[in-house]
């Protein structure tokens, strides 16, 4: 692996960072929480399409399991308000801004080319460049150079009649704002400016949030405490952030209330009452997840394989990852009794029985091929592993079928990950876990 490959430098900033490493920590642990979320394939674990993946996680409070429409009716009822008051706002635009959306006026055009051409006057490069035959943005910059020898500064004294001409043009200009100010149609429109651009992260609340949620959760096979617990932790930690959140009343139907906030709330703490009732609100929460664990998420070899590489590292186990000979594998690890191939696979979860042997006879057929070309070129070569993101129990029928013809491969999952690291430092033969 080289100075500059991605995984070595992914495994350097982890070691900077006290957090990342105990992210680390807690992913590799058995029974971990954080391993049966973090290790979903990232498809499974963030929204958005293939080439746009939001590193959201998505928290609220509701109690039923399956995302119905009777959920969302009050927040989308409050969705819509704040559309049509952004329509409304919209049409409330005072005058000098009715003048704006309309086109530049006269008056405003007539300004400007006075004040660029009062610039140019006194500035000798300037009318150079603007009778020269040749013109380009290079001829220009060499001309203005820092802008230190340039003049910008508008003139303090103008001719008479030019200043009583301008004079004209501009309250003309603001004639419609004063107007706005005495009737107090001003005074209206700046009651609406917050509605004229509604919160686009409302859409998420009520499109996205609880329908990816409840994917999240049914894939990872964690209760909802468990995650809250989780992603609290990551929050302590500093790994995610509390971008928007949401609370809504259920029961003040005849005067809905909202709140929105920025503020950084982990999960635990997002509970309020409602300021009329008194009674719980419904909220909704959108966490990002810091930049340096996403990447971690989503690196080309996923984060499996950074955790393995973090244990290797860890434990002082030497080791090849990513070696290019006629094939590309995983990790050549060194140990006390031989050499040892492993290969880190990242699914999605099966979704049936059939996938699951079609996705084992594929990799071991691939692992079995890297295992015996490797075996031609060195005698060391013991043991191989494939390694998957996910629960195996349900599955080890099939395991035992698919693996009877591959006898130097074996098929383990990730809560083997620390007895696999332990097992290279051993000085007993590589018999498996």
């Amino acid at each position: 692996m080289s100075d500059s490959h991605p995984l070595k430098l992914m495994l350097e900033e982890i070691d900077k960072s006290p957090e990342l490493t105990l992210f680390l920590t807690r992913l590799t642990e058995r029974d971990s929480t954080f391993a049966k979320l973090f290790l979903l394939h990232q498809d499974e674990l963030f929204s958005g399409d293939k080439s746009t993946k939001l590193p959201y996680l998505f928290w609220n409070n509701f109690t039923t399991e399956k995302a119905t429409s009777e959920k969302y009716r009050i927040v989308e009822t409050l969705v819509k308000l704040e559309e049509i008051k952004s329509e409304q706002a919209l049409k409330a635009l005072p005058g000098f801004l009715k003048l704006a959306e309309e086109g530049m006026s006269e008056e405003m055009k007539d300004l400007l080319v006075y004040a660029a051409i009062t610039v140019a006057r006194q500035n000798e490069d300037i009318r150079k460049l603007i009778v020269s035959k040749n013109f380009s943005f290079r001829l220009m910059k060499e001309a203005v150079r820092d802008y230190r020898d340039f003049r910008l500064d508008f003139p303090k004294k103008l001719p008479n009649a030019d200043e009583h001409i301008l004079r004209k043009k501009a309250m003309h200009m603001v004639t419609p704002l004063i107007e706005d100010m005495r009737t107090g149609r001003l005074v209206g429109f700046l009651e609406k400016l917050p509605y004229l651009a509604p919160d686009i992260l409302m859409v998420f609340h009520v499109q996205e949030a609880d329908q990816h949620l409840i994917k999240v959760l049914k894939a990872s096979e964690i209760e909802k405490d468990l995650y809250m617990e989780a992603i609290t932790e990551l929050f302590s930690l500093g790994l995610i952030w509390n971008v928007h959140t949401v609370f809504w009343c259920e029961n003040c139907r005849d005067q809905l209330q909202l709140l929105r906030t920025t503020s950084q709330f982990s999960p635990h703490h997002l509970k309020i009452p409602c300021p009329r009732c008194k009674k719980p609100m419904s909220v909704s929460s959108i966490f990002r997840i810091h930049d340096r664990l996403r990447q971690c998420i989503v690196s080309q070899d996923g984060l499996l394989t950074v955790a393995l590489a973090w244990l290797l590292k860890k434990n002082d186990v030497k080791y090849e990852f990513s070696v290019h000979n006629e094939h590309e594998y995983d990790f050549i690890c060194r140990t006390p009794t031989g050499d040892m191939l492993v290969e880190c696979k990242m699914h999605r979860r099966p979704g049936n029985e059939r996938s699951v042997r079609g996705a084992l006879e594929k990799d071991l057929k691939q692992a079995t091929e890297h295992f015996e070309t490797l075996k031609k070129k060195s005698s060391a070569l013991k043991k191989g592993y494939v390694i998957y993101n996910y629960a195996l129990e349900e599955y080890l029928a099939i395991i035992n079928d698919v693996s009877k013809k591959c006898e130097n491969i074996k098929v383990i999952e990730y809560q083997d990950l620390s007895d696999l690291v332990q097992l290279m430092k051993s000085t007993q033969p590589l018999d498996g876990i």
